[in-house]
């Protein structure tokens, strides 16, 4: 640093002095570090603030998502196995003739896009993710999980299941069928519902008494061996002998996370296990249900420090069909 100087004379010699001023060395060093610690500080400052912002809006998203679940699944669960009495048009929800009954799902499975049928599922299912169908007989106002009313007299189908995209991102996805203006059958139609969905878990309460009270909580695949170890014939199913019918109450549990993705550092969500239906039933059940509890190991590195939580909601079913015989218990009931 140059330095200037202010010229006097001395007195007693008669020479001319000039007096310093400036910054020496050490000053310069001193000023340069404190400056350089203020920034670090203000910069560590700013990412925290950042990454609290984006906690905050992934909460935010969170609990958005929580909610769209909470009034999406309440609308469709009220509506399944409703039959309009007041219809001129024949039903067959109360029924399986077509595949589907009004009620119905599957165990770690993932839908084919182009496939009518509920039976044909994709063999790699997004960490174990269920699928769920429901059916009603539309009548004014009622809708399928497109959000779109289907012509009265129809019967109308969602179907929900789970998806991975290339880049190991969750969605769940809803097929539902289109009719035309006059009632007619078009074909199938698939709609993103729901982003960030690592989980999607189904337990169906069963009516085993025959009485309408609803106690035995069951996987689709418990259900499924029920009617396995009690066959009836496809008119006994027909007249609502299948299992399926005793379902009185549907629990629908989800693994949602937040859009921010993790950097690594720890800042979001520990490894952990996340119990969807909670550490009682996965202790007792959960090596028999996969996917009912998902670790993060199980997630791809990219997003294992994303913010997550469980989202479950237990719904009866207002439209039940008529009580089936008592059902078989025991080693089935989780």
């Amino acid at each position: 640093m140059m330095a200037h100087g202010i010229g006097y004379s001395d007195r007693r010699s008669g020479k001319a002095r000039f007096a310093v001023q400036g910054f020496g060395v050490v000053e310069t060093m001193l000023a340069l570090s404190l400056g350089l610690a203020i920034t670090m500080s203000l910069l560590t400052l700013l990412n925290a603030v950042q990454a609290q912002f984006q906690t905050q809006t992934d909460l935010q998203d969170i609990d958005d998502t929580a909610r769209f679940v909470l009034a999406h699944f309440s609308q469709q669960l009220r509506q399944a196995a409703y039959v309009d009495p007041f219809s001129t048009v024949a039903s067959t929800v109360t029924d399986d003739s077509e595949g589907l009954l009004a009620v119905s799902g599957l165990d770690a499975g993932s839908r084919d896009d182009l496939a009518p049928e509920l039976s044909v599922a994709q063999a790699k299912a997004a960490k174990f993710s269920d699928v769920l169908a429901l059916r009603f007989h539309a009548a004014a106002a009622m809708a399928p999980c497109n959000g779109s009313a289907s012509p009265s007299g129809v019967d109308a189908v969602s179907i929900y299941y789970v998806v991975v995209s290339a880049d190991q991102h969750h969605e769940l996805m809803c097929k539902y069928r289109t009719y035309s203006a006059a009632g007619g059958r078009d074909n199938w139609q698939v709609q993103a519902m729901i982003s960030g969905v690592d989980a999607f878990q189904i337990l169906y309460a069963l009516d085993s008494s025959g009485r309408g009270a609803a106690w035995q909580w069951l996987n689709a695949s418990m259900v499924n061996q029920l009617d396995a170890a009690a066959p009836v014939p496809s008119q006994a199913r027909t007249a609502r002998g299948s299992h399926w019918h005793a379902v009185r109450a549907v629990r629908i549990a989800m693994l949602i996370s937040g859009n921010s993705r993790g950097d690594g550092d720890g800042r979001h969500e520990a490894a952990r296990d996340y119990d969807l239906f909670g550490s009682d039933y996965a202790q007792c059940c959960g090596a028999a249900d996969r996917g009912s509890t998902v670790s993060s190991p199980d997630l791809a590195p990219a997003q294992r420090q994303r913010l997550r939580r469980i989202v479950s909601i237990t719904l009866p079913l207002r439209n039940f069909s008529a009580p089936v015989e008592a059902l078989a218990s025991g080693a089935l009931t989780p």
